[in-house]
């Protein structure tokens, strides 16, 4: 992104989601996966705040941090030694010159890599073996399984400073949602006004990234919303990529979303 084009934010995100809600129309079903999951729900919260004729029709969450207290795991204890000052000494930098947004400020993409391999990286280094002896035994279907995933595992995009920080700061730092505390605009966002949006989180039981709670936690922040509007679902067996690709979100988690949109439509 070009300097000339401005900065990126977390506001800036969410008034991007109003906009589209705004153009697809009230009959919009919303899913928002990991990072989205907040400036989502900031965005559907200040949509119901103000009683939107275009808010979204349902709302799913998956494997979204909400609430990083609720189940506590490296990124809150890091989040916890951190603050936003070291976090951005340590790994903001400069898009250099001869690059697509010469001169940016960002969090570059391949940092972003090696800290969610960091989480895991005992998985990764086993199914990187497995893959060279799928290789060596001439099992093409395996291997090209292998690199049809990691070829969208490395697929990262750099983040700009502000949007990377703001993020840092309102979710990990001090997760504002959870707490009340959020703000859009100058005014505080109330997730207790979702009162007549279906709201369905999905987790995964083996996510180390997005732990079990987490996103559960948005259900507690909207107690106006009618029980029977509330839905939750874990799948067992999978980390937190597993939660929306791969063969068990295709066979397990994929028909449960389309239920759940299908009940509201």
């Amino acid at each position: 992104m070009p300097l000339s084009e401005g900065r990126f934010g977390f506001e800036d995100y969410v008034h991007y989601i109003i906009e589209f809600l705004e153009f697809l129309g009230p009959a919009t079903h919303v899913v928002a996966i990991c990072q989205a999951a907040a400036p989502v729900l900031t965005a559907v919260a200040v949509m119901a705040g103000r009683q939107h004729e275009q808010r979204p029709k349902s709302l799913t969450l998956m494997a979204g941090p909400i609430d990083v207290r609720a189940n506590p795991n490296i990124l809150t204890r890091v989040s916890e030694l951190s603050n936003a000052r070291l976090h951005r000494l340590l790994t903001v930098k400069e898009v250099p010159a001869g690059y697509p947004g010469a001169g940016r400020r960002v969090y570059p993409g391949i940092m972003q890599l090696a800290a969610f391999m960091g989480m895991n990286l005992r998985t990764h280094w086993q199914k990187h073996r497995q893959f060279f002896v799928d290789v060596f035994n001439g099992d093409e279907a395996a291997a090209n399984k292998h690199r049809e995933f990691y070829n969208e595992y490395f697929a990262i995009l750099d983040t700009t400073e502000e949007f990377f920080i703001e993020t840092s700061e309102r979710v990990f730092f001090d997760p504002q949602l959870s707490k009340g505390t959020m703000q859009y605009e100058g005014a505080a966002v109330e997730c207790a006004a979702i009162r007549d949006i279906p709201l369905f989180t999905i987790e995964g039981a083996d996510d180390d990234m997005c732990k079990v709670g987490m996103t559960e936690a948005v259900h507690a922040l909207c107690p106006e919303l009618p029980s029977e509007l509330h839905q939750h679902y874990v799948q067992p067996g999978v980390g937190h990529y597993g939660v929306f690709s791969g063969t068990r979100y295709r066979e397990e988690v994929a028909p449960r979303i389309k239920s759940f949109i299908a009940a509201q439509s």
